[in-house]
């Protein structure tokens, strides 16, 4: 069967990432090693990991059902501790099992179905995945199998079990505070896509299964789920299976079905989104591993990044959120995002860069080190702080954090973080510069370590769509995040520094980039010559530099982009075609980019403490 082989298919791929990133560095990643782990806040518990949908997370619920999809055998299980055959679809354990283990929880999370459960198994979560299942109902009626439906009710029984084993109230927080994964989707692509074509095309189908997904979601939520993490649809016209039936001679990939997975992801997204606004107390994170399994697939020898790792730091992005409130300061400082917004104001009368400054200190502090504030530490004896490493020598603007700062601490002091303070001032510079604004989720703690080395990290403007996608998927973030994020260019100033790389030797054959508008390359050339002696030469990223729209993409699908990093966007048809809808519509744009920068300033730090001047540890 086709899925099998695609499962076969994609845990290969993940260990060929595994393997990839074992050879170029130090870090062992052996999966019972794998030192990624998620680091919860102090006040975030997770007790279990439950798991609905197919088979990259079935876990042996297949094993007595009447069905030809059952993975009980060998050569399964090869990997898997006693090298037994479990029923998982895989030589070891699945990605629900990978992350219980990173949470602390156990080594695996059983199958609802074993026949040989026990009360204590069922203490830790509990796995409802059934292998040839998705959202559709007749995908799993086809193969005989689990439909996502009946995996609900299972979770019925379940509810009632853990309340007979711990008495109502523990059984509630445990149904509460567990972490939901859902994996479905490439069965139905794959496969129910072509008996459903009478009624719903290559077009309306992945909608019609977006919107299943949905309502699925949203009756979890009615029986207690509140932390959900679902899962993307992946490129499955490249599976093993898809590429001999559809890809000819050559086995290339099917364009028409990674079409469709595509345009499911593209609408479960702002379902999702919907969802998690209009649900009380819900966190929803999509997983979205379409773009890091495709590139794995393109450039298998240029790819470090390991999925699992990718898994990781999403979940561990989504749990921090819930650490995270606009109501963080209410009664402790409720005048904060009123004062933060005054010294902004006041700094932008007076100088027309404080916005695009404000802007990129805030992207570079998360990006280094999570979003604790260590961008803002001064250099101090043989320490050189991030602030003075190589890609942070033009971050300026301290000085309005200083100002915020101060007016707080006479306010409320001690109360509320640099941290949190960078991240209202970016909101600002945004807003008071024509964008949208929204409510900053609070509650960031300042970090007492500042490095100038690690600014490494940070993505260059020479970076292509890879090392794009890498930079950005080690964060969290998806490549959806890295367009609309790249689009916070529409603020600010370029030096010549910072793509040179175009207008000058760009390479043996051309003295300029072929992808750069003529005349647009020759007005750069004017303004930085082959050796350029004006210190602070440069052009401005787009032309309504000091207002926030969508202007960036515009100049993007015109060729008169500056770095080679945004260059890169129009490289991946999938990037490309998100460049053309946001050049199409700023209110689009704006939409996401609010989404995009929560999630961003949502990334994990190491802070624990509030400082008192920003520029320095106690």
């Amino acid at each position: 069967m086709s899925f099998l082989v695609y499962l076969i298919f994609l845990l290969a791929v993940v260990e060929a990432g595994r393997n990839n990133l074992h050879q170029n560095s130090k870090i062992n990643i052996a999966e019972s090693k794998l030192e990624v782990t998620i680091k919860l806040p102090a006040n975030i518990t997770v007790p279990g990991v439950i798991t609905f949908g197919d088979s990259i997370v079935d876990s042996g619920n297949n094993n007595n059902l009447r069905t030809l999809l059952k993975c009980n055998h060998a050569p399964y299980g090869q990997d898997f501790p006693g090298k037994i055959p479990t029923g998982r679809f895989t030589d070891g354990r699945v990605p629900s099992d990978i992350v219980a283990e990173r949470l602390g929880i156990a080594k695996t999370i059983p199958a609802y179905l074993d026949p040989n459960l026990k009360d204590e198994d069922l203490l830790k979560g509990i796995n409802f995945a059934s292998g040839g299942s998705g959202y559709d109902p007749l995908t799993a009626k086809i193969v005989q199998v689990v439909s996502l439906e009946q995996q609900l009710k299972y979770f019925v029984e379940y509810k009632g079990k853990l309340k007979e084993i711990l008495g109502e109230e523990k059984a509630n927080f445990m149904v509460k505070n567990s972490l939901y994964l859902v994996v479905a989707s490439s069965n139905d692509l794959a496969h129910t896509s072509m008996p459903r074509s009478l009624t719903h095309n290559r077009t309306i189908y992945p909608e019609y299964l977006a919107d299943l997904a949905s309502k699925f979601i949203r009756e979890l939520y009615g029986l207690g789920a509140r932390r959900i993490g679902v899962f993307s649809a992946v490129p499955v016209g490249c599976v093993p299976a898809g590429r001999t039936i559809h890809g000819k001679f050559k086995r290339t990939c099917s364009d028409k079905l990674n079409q469709m997975a595509l345009q499911f992801n593209t609408k479960l997204s702002p379902l999702l989104e919907g969802l998690r606004k209009e649900l009380p107390e819900t966190k929803i994170a999509f997983i979205d591993v379409y773009d890091t399994l495709n590139d794995m697939i393109v450039n298998p020898k240029n790819y470090v990044l390991n999925l699992l790792i990718l898994i990781t730091v999403i979940l561990a992005v989504s749990l921090h959120v819930d650490a995270l409130s606009p109501h963080y300061y209410d009664q402790t400082c409720p005048q904060a995002d009123h004062i933060v917004t005054n010294a902004v104001k006041k700094a932008m009368s007076n100088d027309k860069t404080v916005p695009a400054a404000l802007l990129r200190m805030h992207f570079h502090d998360c990006f280094v080190r999570g979003c604790d504030g260590s961008v803002l530490l001064d250099s101090k004896g043989k320490n050189k702080a991030e602030k003075d490493g190589p890609p942070n020598i033009s971050l300026h603007a301290f000085y309005v954090i200083d100002n915020a700062k101060k007016a707080l601490e006479e306010q409320c002091p001690g109360v509320v973080s640099c941290a949190d303070i960078v991240s209202l001032a970016a909101r600002d510079a945004v807003a008071l510069s024509g964008g949208p604004t929204w409510e900053v989720p609070k509650g960031r703690k300042d970090g007492r370590i500042s490095k100038a080395v690690e600014t490494r990290q940070l993505p260059a403007p020479t970076f292509n769509i890879s090392q794009l996608r890498q930079s950005f998927g080690q964060r969290g973030l998806s490549m959806h995040d890295l367009v609309v994020l790249s689009g916070g260019h529409t603020l600010g100033f370029a030096h010549c520094s910072s793509f040179q790389n175009r207008i000058h030797k760009f390479n043996t054959q051309k003295e300029v980039d072929p992808t750069l508008n003529p005349s647009f390359a020759a007005s750069l050339r004017g303004v930085c010559p082959a050796h350029n002696k004006v210190k602070n030469a440069g052009a401005v990223m787009d032309g309504s530099t000091t207002s926030f729209d969508n202007v960036y993409y515009k100049m993007l699908m015109q060729g008169k982009s500056l770095f080679s990093s945004d260059q890169a966007l129009l490289t991946s048809p999938s990037t490309k075609k998100l460049v053309a809808k946001y050049a199409s519509s700023n209110e689009e744009y704006e939409r996401a980019f609010v989404t995009s920068m929560i999630k961003m300033s949502s990334i994990l730090g190491n802070g624990n403490e509030v400082r008192l001047n920003c520029r320095k540890v106690r």
